[in-house]
This record gives structure tokens, C-alpha cells and sequence, in this order.
């Protein structure tokens, strides 16, 4: 995936984080009540500039391991309104939803959060599940937090079994980052929080039980993955490890391990598939 950032941009929605979103985002449901049972759904978020074209590898990688072939998109336009493309079967055990964000350059987290929870809603309108599993890549993992973050506290939604976290932005990205990027080395919190990793530490308070997290960190060199410093992805830990039921991280070397390549990676692919399915 190309991942082209404005770092300007960023810059100031950083300082700004927490703000209310630009756009409304909703759902109009269907007049049918009928909602087909499915077994759990497993969504592919991308990352900032992309589409879910970035995330046909590791979908064609599922598929060819046997996970399933019932796979549909959810294509997210800009001001919020979810169209699903395709149709998944009764009963289908492990169907693939694949996530296109049209406004893919918004850096306001708490609205891409909104974006997922407006797919959510979108397909608790058409299915039966009450939980699911979450895959997400660079700017990806900040809505994945934002709706892990509201889902503690909305008995409505469904919750997110096991999330694959892929090179997250959580404490910063780029030249982004806190003025002391270290992290505590027992319990991964940050010396130095920016205001988007601030606006998430109640997670450690409210993140949906039982889950289970893989945090996937590329490594080219120096601690990063040639886009976002290592430690700003594993600053989750300590936003999810005292609730977490499971936490586990896995760091990829090679040139096959930089930030957009990751989700090209087969070796990822395949650890993606044994944590989801134990494929």
C-alpha cells in the first residue's frame, strides 16, 4: 500500500486530537427485519491514503489456507454512509469483511473510529453476530482503539474477539512522535503521551473482555519499520494488558517487514491465519 502522509496535516490534527468529527456518520437500515445468522465475521481495516485493495493479500492468503470463500466489502463514503457489496451465506463460519474508507486521508482518529462503528451498525442490519474479529494497519489501529474504546462502554455492539494490530500509530507517527519515545520497559507505558495515545488510556478500564491481541511491528532498522517508530506501536501494551486475555507480539525483519509492505508479507499472513483461525 502507498502511504503517502502529510506530516503537516497530522501535525495539527495531533495537536487538535480529541475534537469532534467533521462528518456525520449513519447508517440508513433496511425496512427488513430478517437478519441472516453468520458464524464470526473477521473486518480488514487499511491505513491512511489506501483502500481494501491493500488488504486482498492477506484475504487471498486466507482463503487459499481454507479459512473461508465468503468474503464482501463495506465500502465507507465520506460523510459516513456504509454500502455492502456482495452478500455472505447462513451460517457461513469465518466470512471476510474487507473495509474501503473513501475519506482514507482523515487523521481526526475519533471520527475513523466512527467510520467503523457506522460499519458495524451496517452489518448488525443485515446479520446476526455478537462478536468479531478485528485485523488493522497503521492508521487502521487507531479507529480499531477509538471503537474497542466504545464498545466498552455500548452493550449494543458487538465485541471484537481477537484484533491483529499491524505497525500501529498508537503514540505517534513519523517525525510525529513524543518528545521521549521511551517506554517503560515492564509495563510498555510511555514516558511521554501524545494527546491521541491520552484520549485512549481508558482503555486499561473499559476494553472489552475476553480478547485476545497480536501486535504485529516491522523492523527494518533503528527500531522502526522505515515509517513509524517501534515504540509507538508498542505503547498498546499498556493500554490493553491489564484486561487483555491474551497479548503477544511479533517483530518481522527484512525488507518485506517496511510499513506498507507488511500486509504483502507472507510471513505475517500466515501468523495472521494461525492467531485468527488457527489455520
Amino acid at each position: 500500500m502507498k502511504h503517502p502522509i502529510r506530516w503537516g496535516v497530522i501535525a495539527l490534527v495531533l495537536i487538535a486530537s480529541g475534537t469532534a468529527g467533521l462528518y456525520l456518520t449513519r447508517y440508513q437500515a433496511p425496512a427488513s427485519k430478517v437478519h441472516t445468522k453468520i458464524g464470526t465475521p473477521t473486518l480488514f481495516l487499511h491505513g491512511y491514503g489506501s483502500s481494501a485493495r491493500a488488504e486482498n493479500y492477506l484475504v487471498t492468503r486466507a482463503i487459499n489456507t481454507g479459512v473461508t470463500h465468503n468474503v464482501i466489502t463495506a465500502d465507507v463514503a465520506n460523510h459516513g454512509q456504509v454500502t455492502l457489496q456482495g452478500q455472505l451465506p447462513a451460517n457461513s463460519p469465518h466470512p471476510i469483511v474487507k473495509i474501503n474508507l473513501r475519506d482514507n486521508r482523515n487523521t481526526n482518529y475519533n471520527q475513523d473510529g466512527r467510520y467503523l462503528t457506522a460499519v458495524i451498525k451496517a452489518l448488525q442490519a443485515h446479520y446476526q453476530f455478537k462478536q468479531f474479529n478485528l485485523v488493522a494497519h497503521s492508521m487502521g489501529t487507531m479507529a480499531a482503539a477509538h471503537y474497542l474504546l466504545a464498545s466498552g462502554k455500548k452493550k449494543q455492539l458487538p465485541r471484537v474477539t481477537k484484533y491483529v494490530s499491524l505497525a500501529g500509530i498508537y503514540n505517534g507517527v513519523g517525525q510525529f512522535v513524543p518528545a521521549d519515545p521511551k517506554l517503560d520497559a515492564k509495563t510498555g507505558k510511555p514516558h511521554t503521551m501524545l494527546a491521541t495515545y491520552r484520549a485512549l488510556l481508558q482503555l486499561r478500564r473499559k476494553l472489552p473482555q475476553p480478547i485476545q491481541v497480536l501486535n504485529i511491528i516491522g523492523n527494518l532498522r533503528h527500531a522502526s519499520d522505515g515509517r513509524v517508530d517501534n515504540r509507538s506501536s508498542l505503547a498498546l501494551k499498556y493500554l490493553v494488558h491489564p484486561r487483555s486475555q491474551h497479548y503477544q507480539v511479533l517483530v518481522f525483519t527484512g525488507k518485506d517487514a517496511q510499513h506498507s509492505a507488511l500486509h504483502e508479507n507472507s510471513k505475517v499472513a500466515q501468523a495472521i491465519n494461525r492467531f485468527l483461525w488457527l489455520k
